[in-house]
C-alpha cells in the first residue's frame, strides 16, 4: 500500500519523453549507457499525495496515465483503488496509453480533462469500453477553474503544445506547487502569473542544445534540410523546452525548486546532466524521485 505523508508527496512514475530511455533499437551514447548501468526512464507520470491532518484523509492524484503505468502500479505498491482522481494532461500516447490498465475495483475515480481529451481518448476507436465498466466518472476542466480533489485544490492551466494541453497547479498545507510538461517556452503570462511562486515547479527539459534537437527531429522528419532544422529551432512553436529555456522559466515565476522531466533519449546521460546543471534550486528528475514541500 502507498505510504501515509503529512505533506505535499510528489512521486516521479516517468522521468522520460515519448520513446523512453532507452529508446528500443537506439545505438546512441546515452542510450548504450543506460543499456549498460541499467538506468532507465519510463514515459511520465507523477503520483501526488497528500495527509489531511485536520481529517485524516489521505488524498492521491495520478497525473498522467503512461504506457508504462502496470509497472508503477507494481513498483509502487498502489492501484487505481487507492486513487482519488485521474488527471490527464493531454492525450498523446505518452500520456495516455496506461488507462487501459484501470480496471474497476469497487468505486469509480473521478478523471478530470479537456473536453477534446475526453472525448478522443474515450471514444469507441480508443478507450471507450472503459465508460460501460464505471472506471470513470468524467469532469471536464476548464482554465483557471479550481476544484478540489480530497484535501488538494487543483488549478488547471493553459500552456502551448502540438495540441491542446493543460498544466497544474496544487495547493495543500499552505504549499504550492505546479507541474507544465509538454509545454513550449512560450508559456502564457497567466500561466506564469498562476505559478509565480511555487515551492516546486516540475517542467519540461527535453534536450540541451540546438545539436541535440536536430537529431532528435530528424527521427520524425528525416528528409528535413539543415536550413529548416535551424528555422524549426529558432520557431517559438517548438513542443518542448530545451533545458536553458526551463531554467529561464523557473527564475522568472520564482520557483523555489524546479525538476526537469519529459528527458529525451538524445540528452547527455543523466551523470552528466547533473553535472552540468544541477543546484541547489534546479534538479534533473529521474523515476523514483520524490519531493516533499
Amino acid at each position: 500500500m502507498v505510504r501515509s505523508v503529512a505533506v505535499l508527496k510528489f512521486t516521479v512514475l516517468g522521468s522520460g519523453d515519448t520513446r523512453g530511455l532507452p529508446k528500443v533499437g537506439c545505438t546512441c551514447a546515452t542510450c548504450a549507457d543506460a543499456l549498460k548501468t541499467g538506468f532507465e526512464r519510463k514515459r511520465f507520470g507523477l503520483l501526488v499525495e497528500h495527509d489531511d491532518e485536520q481529517s485524516g484523509k489521505k488524498t492521491r492524484i495520478l497525473l498522467d496515465a503512461s504506457p508504462d503505468l502496470r509497472r508503477a502500479f507494481l513498483q509502487y505498491g498502489f492501484s487505481s483503488k487507492d486513487l482519488d482522481a485521474v488527471l490527464l494532461t493531454h492525450e498523446h500516447y505518452d500520456h495516455v496509453g496506461g488507462l487501459g490498465d484501470f480496471f474497476y475495483e469497487g468505486k469509480t475515480i473521478p478523471l478530470y480533462a479537456r473536453p477534446d481529451c475526453i472525448e478522443h481518448v474515450f471514444s469507441e476507436h480508443a478507450y471507450g469500453y472503459l465508460r460501460g465498466f464505471r472506471v470513470f466518472e468524467f469532469h471536464k476542466t476548464e482554465f483557471f477553474k479550481p476544484f478540489s480533489v480530497g484535501s488538494i485544490t487543483v488549478t488547471p492551466l493553459p500552456v502551448h503544445h502540438s495540441i491542446e494541453t493543460q498544466g497544474f497547479v496544487f495547493v495543500a498545507g499552505g504549499k504550492k506547487a505546479a507541474v507544465l510538461t509538454d509545454c513550449r517556452a512560450a508559456v502564457p503570462d497567466e500561466t506564469q502569473d498562476a505559478i509565480r511562486g511555487a515551492d516546486l515547479l516540475f517542467t519540461d527539459g527535453w534536450l540541451e542544445d540546438a545539436d541535440q534537437f536536430k537529431e532528435a527531429y530528424r527521427a520524425f522528419h528525416p528528409g528535413l534540410s539543415e536550413s529548416e532544422l535551424t528555422e524549426l529551432l529558432k520557431d517559438k512553436k517548438r513542443n518542448h523546452m530545451l533545458i536553458s529555456e526551463a531554467r529561464n522559466l523557473a527564475e522568472r515565476v520564482c520557483a523555489r525548486k524546479t525538476v526537469l522531466l519529459h528527458v529525451a533519449h538524445a540528452a547527455s546521460s543523466h551523470a552528466e546532466l547533473v553535472r552540468r546543471y544541477e543546484t541547489d534550486r534546479l534538479r534533473i528528475g529521474f523515476d523514483g524521485m520524490t519531493f516533499r514541500v
